[in-house]
């Protein structure tokens, strides 16, 4: 089948029309998230014998289709967050929050507060790489920091740092 991509203005953000037909397959979108959700329906068309025919106008009910996947409480590895994003995107979500900070870690290395606990952390620039990946599959990346309830990692790090100076300044007497 010949596959014929239209862009074209529509209604709802995410929003696509698919027609699919034995001989073509037209997708009408107006943007990233309405294409991306077009090809995750078109996928679910697929038969062993190609596309199981139809004609659909679609866009989401609610513009805020979110998942949360918890990155403070325990280390993730980065290949198995980009997989939760991809099978967002199978399922038409368009955010995903990372809750980054817990009272005991936190996932992402900061170039204020050095890893106090040795717990295992992401670079920034991985996080970046993260947030553009997530972008090209029309899902947004929303940290979630919380303060002052999981901010205690900061004051263990103030604390220590506060201690080791003391020992320090007492040591060389």
């Amino acid at each position: 089948a010949t596959v014929c991509l239209e862009r074209a203005v529509t209604a709802v953000k995410g929003g696509y029309g698919l027609t699919v037909s034995p001989a073509e397959v037209t997708v009408t979108y107006g943007d990233l998230e309405g294409l991306r959700n077009a090809m995750a329906t078109l996928a679910a068309l697929r038969t062993e014998g190609g596309f199981t025919c139809a004609d659909i106008e679609d866009a989401p009910a609610y513009p805020y289709r979110s998942a949360l996947l918890d990155l403070a409480r325990g280390y993730v590895e980065m290949s198995v967050i980009r997989e939760y994003i991809i099978r967002m995107a199978r399922l038409k979500y368009n955010y995903v929050h990372l809750p980054l900070m817990d009272a005991e870690s936190y996932a992402m290395e900061s170039a204020v507060v050095p890893n106090p606990i040795g717990c295992r952390q992401h670079t920034r620039e991985a996080f970046r790489e993260l947030v553009a990946f997530a972008r090209n599959l029309a899902i947004e990346i929303i940290p979630e920091v919380e303060f002052p309830t999981h901010a205690t990692v900061f004051e263990t790090v103030r604390l220590l740092r506060l201690l080791l100076k003391t020992n320090l300044t007492n040591s060389a007497d």
